[in-house]
C-alpha cells in the first residue's frame, strides 16, 4: 500500500492561494500590497520561512514557499490574521477579511516547482490586467526578469535550473518563449513543447488540499 504524502515537514515547499471572502478585493490601494508585505516579512521574522515567488492579485494572493521549522497553517494564520486586522482597522470593517480556508498544494518535485512560479507570475495576464508579466507591480516577475534583488525574495532555488543568462532564460520560459534550456535532474529540458510532454498535470489539480477548518483563512479582526 502506497504510503500516504505528508501535509507537512520541516523544508516542505507548497503553493499557497488564498481569496477573499465573497471575492471581495483585499486590496484596494497602492499602500495595502506594501502592507501585506510587509506582514510577509514579520511573519518571516517570527516564523521563518522562505519565499519564491508571489503575486498579488485584487482579490486573492499566490505564494510559493518553504517552509523551515513552522507548519504551513501556522505561518498563513499569523499572515492573515496580521492582514486582516490591519485591512479592518484602516477601512472601518469587522468580520473575515478571507474565506474560512485557503488552498496549498505541497510541491516535491522540480518540474512542478519551475511550473507553479510561472503559473503565480502568468496571473495578471491570465486575468486580463497587464500584456506581459513583466509589467505587473505587484507580483516576483520584475524582481527575476530584471536581476534586481527584494529583501524578502530568494530567487535562486528557481533561477539555478538554468545553466546560463538566468534572469534572461526564465523570463522566456514564463512567456512561453522556446529557446530556453532547463537543467531538471541531470535532465535537461529545451523548450516549451518538451516541458509540456514532460509535466502531464496542470497547476491546482487533485493533489491540492483545503486548510483545516478556520484556523487561517477566515479571519477578521482577532
Amino acid at each position: 500500500m502506497p504510503r500516504k504524502k505528508r501535509d507537512w515537514y520541516p523544508g516542505a515547499t507548497y503553493h499557497v492561494m488564498c481569496r477573499g471572502i465573497r471575492r471581495m478585493a483585499i486590496f484596494r490601494e497602492e499602500e495595502d500590497y506594501e502592507i501585506f508585505l510587509l506582514k510577509v516579512k514579520k511573519t518571516m521574522e517570527c516564523l521563518p520561512f522562505t519565499l519564491h515567488s508571489y503575486c498579488m492579485m485584487t482579490n486573492h494572493i499566490h505564494l510559493q514557499i518553504t517552509t523551515m521549522d513552522s507548519e504551513i497553517w501556522k505561518i498563513m494564520k499569523r499572515l492573515l490574521s496580521s492582514y486582516a486586522r490591519n485591512f479592518n482597522n484602516k477601512y472601518g470593517y469587522s468580520g473575515h477579511l478571507f474565506e474560512s480556508r485557503y488552498t496549498f498544494c505541497l510541491i516535491e518535485e522540480t518540474i512542478y516547482f519551475l511550473e507553479v512560479s510561472r503559473y503565480i507570475h502568468l496571473n495578471p495576464v491570465r486575468a486580463g490586467m497587464v500584456r506581459e508579466p513583466v509589467t505587473y507591480p505587484y507580483s516576483s516577475h520584475a524582481y527575476y526578469a530584471s536581476g534586481k534583488e527584494h529583501p524578502l525574495l530568494d530567487k535562486s532555488r528557481v533561477l539555478g535550473n538554468f545553466r546560463t543568462e538566468q534572469e534572461e532564460k526564465y523570463r522566456m520560459f514564463v512567456e512561453c518563449i522556446d529557446g530556453f534550456e532547463i537543467e531538471v535532474e541531470a535532465t535537461t529540458i529545451r523548450g516549451q513543447q518538451q516541458m509540456i510532454s514532460i509535466i502531464g498535470y496542470r497547476i491546482g489539480g487533485s493533489g491540492c488540499q483545503r486548510s483545516r477548518g478556520t484556523d487561517a483563512g477566515g479571519i477578521g479582526i482577532l
